[in-house]
């Protein structure tokens, strides 16, 4: 997936196509122990690289549709 995205970013034709990642990498979970700042950090992490490769929306599964929706709709709204 990042690599697909870092590709279509550097390619003039495929550049302004929105991306939004949808992975189970860097999901953490709602609770606020103390234990999980290593999840917390590597979800930053997993956060930054897919926008540091192109993604313009960035989301963890579970999914909820409409919220995928919402976010697409916002997107090309805006695109």
């Amino acid at each position: 997936g990042y690599e697909v995205c870092r590709r279509l970013s550097l390619q003039a034709a495929t550049q302004n196509i929105p991306v939004i990642m949808l992975t189970v990498k860097g999901r953490i979970e709602e609770d606020r122990d103390p234990s999980k700042r290593d999840a917390v950090r590597k979800h930053v992490q997993e956060r930054i690289r897919a926008f540091d490769v192109g993604a313009t929306d960035f989301l963890t599964k579970p999914v909820i549709a409409k919220d995928v929706v919402t976010r697409v709709k916002q997107i090309l709204a805006f695109s």
